[in-house]
Protein backbone atom coordinates (compact mmCIF):
# COMPACT_ATOMS: atom_id res chain seq x y z
CA UNK A 1 0.00 0.00 0.00
CA UNK A 2 3.00 1.95 0.63
CA UNK A 3 3.48 2.01 -3.23
CA UNK A 4 0.06 3.33 -4.43
CA UNK A 5 0.13 6.00 -1.50
CA UNK A 6 3.56 7.30 -3.35
CA UNK A 7 2.17 6.92 -7.15
CA UNK A 8 -0.57 8.42 -5.79
CA UNK A 9 1.74 11.36 -4.42
CA UNK A 10 3.21 11.43 -7.87
CA UNK A 11 -0.23 11.55 -9.83
CA UNK A 12 -0.84 14.93 -7.87
CA UNK A 13 2.37 16.27 -8.20
CA UNK A 14 1.88 15.41 -12.32
CA UNK A 15 -1.75 16.79 -11.86
CA UNK A 16 -0.61 19.93 -10.53
CA UNK A 17 2.23 20.55 -13.29
CA UNK A 18 0.29 19.84 -15.90
CA UNK A 19 2.08 16.53 -17.03
CA UNK A 20 -0.21 14.68 -18.71
CA UNK A 21 2.16 12.25 -20.55
CA UNK A 22 3.43 11.79 -16.72
CA UNK A 23 -0.19 11.07 -15.23
CA UNK A 24 -0.39 8.81 -18.46
CA UNK A 25 3.12 6.62 -17.41
CA UNK A 26 1.60 5.71 -14.22
CA UNK A 27 -1.96 4.65 -15.28
CA UNK A 28 -0.79 0.91 -15.75
CA UNK A 29 1.14 1.30 -12.52
CA UNK A 30 -1.67 2.34 -10.74
CA UNK A 31 -3.95 -0.52 -12.10
CA UNK A 32 -1.44 -3.18 -11.31
CA UNK A 33 -1.08 -1.52 -7.77
CA UNK A 34 -5.34 -1.41 -7.24
CA UNK A 35 -5.28 -4.88 -8.42
CA UNK A 36 -2.70 -5.56 -5.59
CA UNK A 37 -4.52 -3.54 -3.41
CA UNK A 38 -7.87 -5.57 -4.16
CA UNK A 39 -6.38 -9.16 -2.91
CA UNK A 40 -5.49 -7.97 0.30
CA UNK A 41 -7.28 -10.06 3.11
CA UNK A 42 -7.81 -7.70 6.03
CA UNK A 43 -6.24 -4.04 4.60
CA UNK A 44 -5.57 -1.38 7.36
CA UNK A 45 -8.97 0.55 7.15
CA UNK A 46 -6.72 3.91 8.09
CA UNK A 47 -4.59 3.64 5.14
CA UNK A 48 -7.23 2.87 2.70
CA UNK A 49 -9.01 6.10 3.83
CA UNK A 50 -5.77 8.01 3.58
CA UNK A 51 -5.48 6.83 0.18
CA UNK A 52 -9.20 7.14 -0.65
CA UNK A 53 -8.85 10.49 0.09
CA UNK A 54 -5.61 11.44 -2.37
CA UNK A 55 -7.51 9.71 -5.16
CA UNK A 56 -10.74 11.84 -4.30
CA UNK A 57 -8.12 14.64 -4.59
CA UNK A 58 -6.64 13.43 -8.00
CA UNK A 59 -10.27 13.28 -9.29
CA UNK A 60 -10.97 16.14 -8.94
CA UNK A 61 -7.32 18.05 -9.89
CA UNK A 62 -8.08 15.86 -13.06
CA UNK A 63 -11.72 17.00 -13.73
CA UNK A 64 -10.45 20.69 -12.86
CA UNK A 65 -7.54 20.41 -15.54
CA UNK A 66 -9.75 18.82 -18.10
CA UNK A 67 -12.57 21.72 -17.08
CA UNK A 68 -9.56 24.10 -18.05
CA UNK A 69 -8.43 22.39 -21.54
CA UNK A 70 -12.02 22.64 -22.43
CA UNK A 71 -12.33 26.00 -21.62
CA UNK A 72 -9.06 26.77 -23.25
CA UNK A 73 -10.83 24.36 -26.67
CA UNK A 74 -13.81 26.51 -26.21
CA UNK A 75 -12.06 30.25 -26.54
CA UNK A 76 -10.35 28.87 -29.05
CA UNK A 77 -13.14 28.10 -31.30
CA UNK A 78 -14.62 31.84 -30.30
CA UNK A 79 -11.84 33.20 -31.16
CA UNK A 80 -11.85 31.60 -34.96
CA UNK A 81 -15.50 32.00 -35.71
CA UNK A 82 -14.77 36.05 -34.71
CA UNK A 83 -12.41 36.02 -37.36
CA UNK A 84 -14.87 34.06 -39.56
CA UNK A 85 -17.85 36.42 -38.95
CA UNK A 86 -18.89 38.93 -36.51
CA UNK A 87 -22.05 38.34 -34.36
CA UNK A 88 -24.45 41.23 -33.72
CA UNK A 89 -28.30 42.07 -33.23
CA UNK A 90 -30.03 44.29 -34.97
CA UNK A 91 -32.46 46.76 -33.72
CA UNK A 92 -35.52 44.06 -32.84
CA UNK A 93 -32.99 41.97 -30.77
CA UNK A 94 -32.19 39.80 -33.84
CA UNK A 95 -28.91 37.84 -34.39
CA UNK A 96 -27.26 38.66 -37.21
CA UNK A 97 -23.91 37.63 -38.79
CA UNK A 98 -21.71 39.67 -40.79
CA UNK A 99 -19.17 37.72 -42.77
CA UNK A 100 -15.32 39.22 -42.46
CA UNK A 101 -14.21 41.02 -45.28
CA UNK A 102 -11.84 38.89 -46.84
CA UNK A 103 -8.20 39.57 -46.25
CA UNK A 104 -6.66 41.72 -48.55
CA UNK A 105 -3.16 41.48 -49.13
CA UNK A 106 -1.07 44.66 -50.00
CA UNK A 107 2.48 43.97 -52.35
CA UNK A 108 4.92 46.35 -51.32
CA UNK A 109 7.30 47.41 -54.51
CA UNK A 110 10.30 49.20 -54.00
Amino acid sequence: MKELDALLDRERLALLEGDFSGISDLVSDKEHLLEELGRLQRPDRKILNILQEKAKRNHLLLENAMQGIRSVADRFEAMRNIREALETYDGSGRKTLLPAPAESRVEKRA
